[in-house]
């Protein structure tokens, strides 16, 4: 019997273009995993003052980074950051033809 895989993966990392040089030390990546859905709450209450806050926010949760890391991070980075934690909410997701 075939098992049914998703095909979302479930941690990514992205090297940033540009790396965020902070005081004490140097971002290179970002490592990324699925958000809870506690987060996904969160970041949900976010977007009703800010759909754009509510992204840094999601990111933010999910990687670790504080909001104010995230908001450092170049626009393609964060733009492939939200892409993919956006792929785990149902919304997001390609069903295909039923």
């Amino acid at each position: 019997m075939a098992q049914n895989k998703d095909p979302i993966e479930d941690e990514k990392t992205i090297p940033l273009r540009k790396p965020i040089k902070l005081q004490d030390r140097t971002i290179e990546s970002i490592d990324l995993r699925e958000p809870t859905a506690y987060e996904i709450e969160q970041a949900a209450k976010k977007a009703e003052t800010s759909a754009q806050g509510s992204n840094i926010l999601l990111v933010s949760l999910v990687s670790g980074l504080t909001v104010g890391e995230v908001g450092k991070i170049g626009a393609r980075d964060f733009d492939e950051s939200v892409q993919f934690v956006k792929s785990f909410l149902p919304t997001s997701r390609q069903t295909g033809n039923d």
